[in-house]
């Protein structure tokens, strides 16, 4: 497992190696997804909701709680 740091600095250089091809992520960790155009997000096999990061944050769905609770996680895990 890596950190979130790692993370974030291993999607950037696939964003700009894939520039202009579409890309499928499949990622446990929100914050792994926030600069994606589109998040689908499923639950027990069916899509339950679809958008941007932005869009999902804001509806406060299952997205945003994941993100949300990670986010505290990762917090305290810093502590």
């Amino acid at each position: 497992m890596i950190d979130a740091e790692t993370a974030s600095e291993i999607l950037r250089g696939l964003k700009e190696a894939l520039s202009g091809l579409t890309v499928v992520v499949a990622a446990h960790r929100a914050a792994t997804l926030l600069e994606a155009d589109e998040i689908l997000v499923l639950d027990q096999g069916k899509v339950v909701e679809r958008g941007s990061p932005e869009e999902l944050l804001k509806t406060g769905g299952l997205f945003a709680e994941a993100h949300e609770g990670q986010r505290l996680q990762e917090q305290l895990e810093q502590s």
